[in-house]
């Protein structure tokens, strides 16, 4: 207790004393009645009533005398009286009431109720209940009063309005709630809880705004939110403080979220304001705007989409046209608008007289605009069109600012433009990697601790290019400072720097594709006839590879892979995390580690990516959906995908089998083999996925591979009791028909799998009725037992052969007829025990049904 005395005022420290004396006393003993009950009073002084009811109990034991009941009755009554009265404290409207005591000696328990009803709202039940039950008048009147005094960070009403501000942002986040707080919230209001000398309570509010604007469905054209548009606008415009700045942008992007609203925004003085940012020295400001360009655009259809890049084309063009100023900003806009959508940045720089515009005198421009010019030049490589045209007129120019000895930035800039460039300038290609020199240079400006972010992006994306070559990926991998920086990049929040690296670790990790036979043998003409080109680097033979993948992943790229696919908020994005995923899965020995280090997660969460055109898989699905087979194919479904894990592998698994990649599907065979050996909820969750239907599809399949792994699959499928009946009581023959006609091809392992899924169906008396009346049902069968030198396959032959004799009747006498007891006794003295047994048991099944098993000659194999 002693220990706990600085926390406790000056009487309460007292009575702590007295109960460690106490407390001693009664541990020397011995113990008496008196003690306990003087501890007990100071128990119940320190708020303790349960401690102190044990210590009268325990001195009832002492003595019980009427007046020791007497007094452990009446603490009874206290203790209920200050637990009733707690728990109406506690209560909503106890809550609620505390908040609205403007008594002057009340600041701290409103402060605490607050603070307990922001985190009781968390709640979506309790949230409701604080608009049903009436708490939005009282709630607002407590802020209109508290915004009256000071509202300084640290001022006791800040600290009030900052918790009620928590509570109505949770309700806020139900849709229900959105039309009782608008029509509660006063508009004037609305200026209060943004104030510029609290960042802290600023933002919190428009968090609170952005939800209620969400939720609410009315869209930024409402008049109802006219204070809060002209807000954002006051707050956009220079001179506000960065951080509520950048509280605003943020609001802005969380709330436009339909056609209508960004639109909306596009229109108004908000659009302009946005672009204002791409100037600004705060990196995090001129991030923001690719995003919220992104959001806007991305929900703009038909006429309203061309309206929008008008709208944004007349912008920029009459910056354009202005002072240097705002020259620079109108390029700074262009490189936003082409890292946003470049489809969007592509119409307005191949419109008739903005390249012109922009080239006719940029020798002669200020540093700033020529290095504006040349960051729109080098997002808009991005661009096929563009890039051509920056070919045919632009070279010249980047040429001399990669020359520049006054700016490193200006540089580096121009030189990674000249890269993207090369691609479509041979010419230009030869000249610019006679030597590493300029790998090199992007490669220091990595590892610098003084290069500045953007300075940093532009050298990733120049080293995203250059790592297509074998030689640039081995100078990458051999250093590890370099690796190490390219990780760390890979979790940035700027997403165009993060997409750069991840692309940078797809070149070096990717293996070659594998030549057809028809085009190694062009590539050998090729090489008699004295022509190279085309050949092979051996820096990207497998081997090479491997190394390359070893090194990578040792630098730590599975956590940036995770990191990365949990912020793809583009499909570019999420498309190139994907395939890094494959590149590493493609080795076995490294799944176990992509698993424990949260691949698995991160995987299924790109799988629920969708495309642009809302097609049902996108391309970053399918390539998420490809690494989770390997990793399936080889884990352990008990160890990698404990709980629901496993089931929600195979949804993106059945998709790749409806693919038309043949290694995808493939591997999601194997996959879906392996986890339908898991248990019940996962082979069910495949038949509701249709993957059943799929395996028999991929059983028709021209691939002897594919063929194979969908019988595999379908073998262990045959556990699932829909399935099982679906064969055994088939009313479409020709399921049964071809699992016993590929019990008679070349391919070893299929058969196994054939007459495995055939064994298993054998227990049922009518899946043992269908197979006899299949034409060559019984055929085929007898092939399984007579002639056949795999033991696994034996096994299985003999099992179906065994059950089928069990039945008995007419099925018995038709094995009799097909050479069952001959071939069957011979099994007997067959070394594997398990076909020597089956095939006891069926001699014994036969000779039960009535055939005679005993004067049958043997046949000689």
């Amino acid at each position: 207790m002693a220990a706990s005395a600085a926390s406790f005022t000056s009487s309460q420290e007292e009575e702590i004393k007295n109960v460690d004396a106490l407390s001693l006393k009664i541990k020397q003993g011995p113990p008496t009645a008196a003690l306990f009950v003087n501890r007990a009073e100071a128990f119940e002084k320190l708020g303790l009533l349960d401690k102190a009811l044990e210590d009268l109990r325990t001195a009832a034991t002492i003595d019980n005398s009427a007046k020791l009941q007497d007094e452990i009755k009446s603490l009874l009554l206290r203790a209920a009286k200050q637990r009733s009265k707690a728990e109406e404290q506690n209560s909503l409207p106890g809550l609620l009431a505390a908040i609205s005591n403007e008594a002057e000696d009340t600041a701290d328990q409103r402060l605490e109720a607050a603070s307990k009803l922001a985190v009781l709202s968390k709640d979506e039940g309790v949230a409701r209940r604080i608009v049903v039950e009436g708490g939005l008048p009282q709630l607002f009147a407590a802020i209109q009063k508290s915004s009256e005094a000071s509202i300084e960070p640290t001022s006791a009403s800040a600290k009030l309005i900052l918790e009620i501000v928590a509570v109505l942002r949770n309700s806020a986040q139900i849709k229900e709630n959105s039309k009782d707080l608008l029509d509660s919230l006063d508009q004037q209001l609305i200026f209060s809880l943004v104030p510029l000398n609290n960042i802290q309570l600023a933002t919190k509010s428009l968090d609170f705004f952005a939800a209620l604007v969400h939720q609410s469905g009315l869209g930024w054209q409402s008049e109802v939110l006219d204070n809060l548009r002209q807000l954002l606008v006051d707050c956009l415009k220079v001179g506000t403080k960065d951080d509520l700045r950048l509280a605003v942008a943020n609001t802005i992007l969380r709330s436009a979220g339909d056609e209508s609203s960004c639109f909306f925004l596009v229109q108004g003085p908000i659009y302009s304001l946005i672009f204002q940012l791409c100037s600004e020295s705060n990196e995090k400001l001129r991030n923001i705007v690719p995003l919220l360009l992104s959001r806007l655009f991305e929900n703009l259809q038909g006429e309203k989409e061309e309206a929008a890049r008008r709208v944004t084309r007349d912008l920029i063009s009459r910056w354009l046209n202005s002072n240097p100023q705002e020259k620079t900003l109108s390029l700074l806009a262009l490189a936003a608008v082409f890292n946003a959508r470049s489809s969007y940045g592509s119409s307005i720089l191949l419109s008739p007289g903005i390249m012109d515009e922009i080239m006719d005198i940029v020798e002669y421009e200020s540093e700033s605009v020529q290095t504006a010019t040349v960051e729109v030049l080098s997002n808009a490589c991005a661009d096929q069109e563009c890039r051509k045209k920056i070919a045919s007129r632009c070279v010249p120019f980047l040429t001399s600012m990669a020359r520049s000895q006054t700016s490193t930035k200006l540089r580096t800039m121009a030189s990674g433009a000249l890269i993207k460039i090369m691609f479509a300038d041979r010419a230009l290609e030869s000249k610019m990697l006679e030597d590493n020199r300029l790998a090199k240079s992007f490669i220091a400006t990595l590892k610098s601790d003084g290069a500045d972010s953007q300075l940093k992006l532009h050298a990733v994306e120049a080293l995203a290019y250059l790592s297509l070559r074998p030689v640039t990926k081995e100078l990458i991998v051999d250093d590890p400072k370099l690796l190490k920086a390219l990780i760390s990049l890979a979790k940035s929040e700027d997403r165009a720097t993060q997409y750069g690296v991840i692309s940078i670790l797809s070149n070096l990790t990717i293996q070659r594709r594998r030549l057809t036979e028809e085009e190694q043998q062009l590539q050998k003409l090729k090489e008699v006839s004295g022509d190279s080109s085309g050949k092979p680097d051996p820096l990207d033979n497998d081997d090479r590879v491997e190394r390359r993948v070893a090194k990578v992943i040792s630098a730590g790229a599975c956590s940036a892979l995770v990191s990365a696919a949990s912020a793809a908020s583009t499909a570019g994005l999420a498309e190139v995390t994907a395939q890094v995923f494959v590149n590493l899965a493609n080795d076995k020995k490294y799944r176990g580690r992509l698993v424990q280090e949260g691949a698995v997660k991160a995987l299924i969460g790109l799988t629920d990516k969708k495309s642009p055109d809302n097609a049902p898989v996108s391309a970053s699905a399918t390539k998420a959906a490809h690494a989770l087979a390997k990793i399936a194919i080889t884990t352990d479904p008990n160890v990698a995908f404990k709980g629901e894990r496993a089931a929600e592998l195979v949804r993106p698994l059945v998709a790749l089998c409806n693919g038309q990649d043949a290694l995808q599907q493939f591997e999601a065979l194997l996959a879906l083999t392996n986890l339908a050996s898991f248990d019940d909820d996962v082979r069910t969750r495949i038949v509701l996925a249709k993957g059943v239907k799929a395996m028999e599809f991929l059983q028709f399949s021209d691939n002897d591979l594919i063929r194979r792994a969908a019988t595999e699959a379908l073998c262990n499928m045959m556990f699932e009791p829909t399935v099982f009946q679906s064969y055994a009581n088939s009313t479409a023959p020709g399921r049964l028909r071809m699992m016993l006609a590929l019990c008679d091809v070349e391919d070893l392992e299929t058969r196994r799998a054939a007459t495995g899924a055939l064994a298993i169906l054998s227990s049922d008396q009518n899946a043992c009725r269908l197979m006899v009346e299949e034409t060559r049902g019984l055929e085929v069968l007898m092939g399984t037992i007579f002639g056949e030198e795999n033991p696994e396959i034996l096994h299985r032959g003999v099992e179906c052969v065994k059950n089928i004799a069990a039945v008995g009747g007419k099925l018995a006498q038709q094995l009799e007829a097909a050479g069952a007891v001959p071939a069957l006794r011979l099994l007997v003295r067959n070394p594997n025990q398990e076909v020597a047994v089956g095939a006891i048991e069926g001699l014994q099944n036969l000779q039960k049904a009535g055939v005679n098993v005993l004067s049958k000659k043997i046949i000689q194999q």
